[in-house]
């Protein structure tokens, strides 16, 4: 793979199977999730330690249709529209406007898909990953200047750059045994070829790239943090030369039997889901903290999120069904990407009358007025907070 002064990581969507909980028990924590247990229904003041409502300040020229990634850096959150507009979307944490990157099509300086995309460390670069043409290309902070292109030699799911390390993990059999690399690249080598020197292995059983959805991948004080999804999946801790077991997830009666992990088509794969019971899978935006390990995956069907918040000491898992915005307030929509311990999601000017159908309460925080403040004046809102 051939890419430029960033480190960067790649994903495949591939299969482990851990039988049983011994073997669990050697990888990290076992989380176990029983569906039948009570689920929560809780206010967001209740489970936040801290909340904050960035209004996203945008020209009139300026749009984005549905937003299934954010991602951040040390002073900038991107938010990616894949389908619609083909857009990345830049703002400061503030939520002033930087810039758009809007160069779908078939020239030089244009891509035909943004499947994932990175700041480099400096923040003076951005990077995004065109699966179609196998390419990633190079855009300059904070014009967003073309700067080049670097054609991989290996097919990727999605990218991230970790303190000094380029890590990946190729979707393509690169060697002939029965597992995939995860390896990492020395910086002035990006300048010319990818470099790959192994770090570790993963297992594999079977290819599944076009069931992959996003999100999981988050970051941490002390690295990369990866859900690797199947069966039982696995949270990995990756840092420069090592990977790291946290935990395995155990959705008991609810996993997706292993037979619809062998399959490459997304819509067979869902097909799970909508065969009793209720299935539950794909564990995303992971926060592990000292004290909790918490994500949000899917349940009943790939557009409903539940909340599992893991307690390291009593060792008990809180499962949480819908976070309410407040008392008489509509739902929290899913997390769509974290910075640092926080959870980040989208609130747009159409959820206003979903949010509050019965008006702003009375005695409101002034976090929740300035929700409904910035809804009414037609603004999108970034919504950060943290699990206490």
């Amino acid at each position: 793979m051939k890419i430029s002064r960033f480190y960067f990581i790649g994903i495949l969507f591939f299969v482990i199977v851990a039988c049983t909980k011994k073997q669990a028990s050697q990888d990290g924590v076992l989380i176990t999730i029983d569906e039948k247990q009570k689920k929560e229904t809780v206010f967001l003041a209740d489970i936040a330690a801290q909340i904050e409502v960035i209004s996203l300040e945008m020209p009139d020229d300026v749009l984005f249709g549905e937003v299934e990634h954010i991602k951040t850096s040390a002073n900038y959150l991107a938010l990616l529209d894949r389908e619609q507009t083909k857009s990345l979307t830049i703002f400061n944490h503030k939520g002033k406007f930087v810039n758009q990157l809007r160069k779908f099509g078939q020239g030089p300086e244009e891509y035909s898909d943004i499947m994932d995309f990175t700041f480099d460390a400096k923040e003076e670069n951005i990077y995004t990953y065109d699966r179609n043409f196998n390419t990633v290309f190079n855009y300059a902070l904070p014009d967003l200047v073309f700067q080049k292109k670097i054609p991989t030699n290996m097919y990727l799911m999605g990218v991230n750059i970790v303190e000094d390390s380029f890590l990946a993990v190729s979707d393509e059999d690169l060697t002939e045994t029965t597992e995939y690399g995860v390896g990492y690249a020395d910086i002035d080598t990006l300048k010319k070829s990818f470099n790959f020197q192994p770090i570790g292995t993963l297992s594999k059983e079977t290819t599944v790239v076009e069931i992959s959805y996003p999100n999981t991948f988050t970051q941490n004080k002390q690295g990369l943090i990866y859900a690797m999804n199947a069966q039982y999946p696995k949270i990995y801790q990756i840092r420069d030369t090592e990977i790291l077991p946290l935990a395995t997830v155990d959705f008991g009666e609810n996993k997706v039997p292993s037979e619809y992990w062998k399959t490459t088509n997304a819509l067979d794969f869902e097909e799970a889901f909508f065969v009793p019971p209720l299935k539950s899978a794909w564990v995303q935006n992971v926060i592990v903290t000292d004290k909790t390990i918490a994500f949000y995956y899917m349940f009943g069907n790939p557009d409903n999120r539940q909340v599992a918040i893991y307690d390291k000491e009593s060792k008990k898992t809180r499962v949480i069904y819908k976070i309410q915005l407040a008392k008489s307030c509509g739902v929290l929509p899913f997390a769509l990407g974290v910075h640092k311990d926080s959870f980040l999601t989208l609130l747009q000017p159409e959820d206003l009358e979903d949010l509050f159908p019965h008006g702003l309460p009375v005695g409101s925080p002034q976090w929740l007025r300035n929700i409904e403040e910035s809804l009414k004046a037609e603004k999108t809102i970034c919504l950060k907070y943290n699990i206490k």
